[in-house]
């Protein structure tokens, strides 16, 4: 199997874990699937597979609840680094929001904060911080 028929699985897989409910499944298979098609260079499909997956991201309750902590946690403590929010975010207890059975991975955080500042609710360089006017707004 090529990559490019690679892609189409994985999509496949996409479908099938969504209507699921399974965001952690549908989320690992949008990666395989963006990686798929990068590799077999099929630029027309990533680019509808990547904003598909922009589009999954939105609503997905594991993204929601993420980014929705990590925002309080970057509004109490302006300029974190991201390596301190990943060290402090991964030895907390996640059950509540959290309810897959396993523990949070720093992927799961990197994923909150990538999108997190796709989406122009924070800005990662070396120092993360909330957008200006999601601060003026929530205070």
């Amino acid at each position: 199997m090529g990559r490019f028929e690679d892609g189409m699985m994985h999509l496949e897989m996409v479908r099938k874990l969504n209507k699921n409910n399974d965001f952690l499944g549908t989320r690992m298979e949008y990666l395989k699937a963006v990686e798929s098609f990068k590799q077999a260079n099929s630029q027309i499909e990533l680019e509808k597979v990547t904003a598909e997956y922009e589009e999954f991201v939105k609503d997905d309750p594991i993204f929601k609840e993420l980014i929705s902590f990590l925002m309080l946690g970057i509004k109490g403590n302006p300029g974190i680094l991201q390596s301190e929010i990943t060290n402090k975010a991964v030895e907390m207890n996640w059950s509540e929001i959290y309810k897959y059975n396993r523990p949070l991975a720093k992927d799961d955080l990197y994923y909150a904060l990538y999108f997190g500042d796709k989406f122009g609710l924070i800005k990662r360089n070396k120092k993360v911080e909330l957008m200006n006017y999601l601060l003026t707004s929530n205070e």
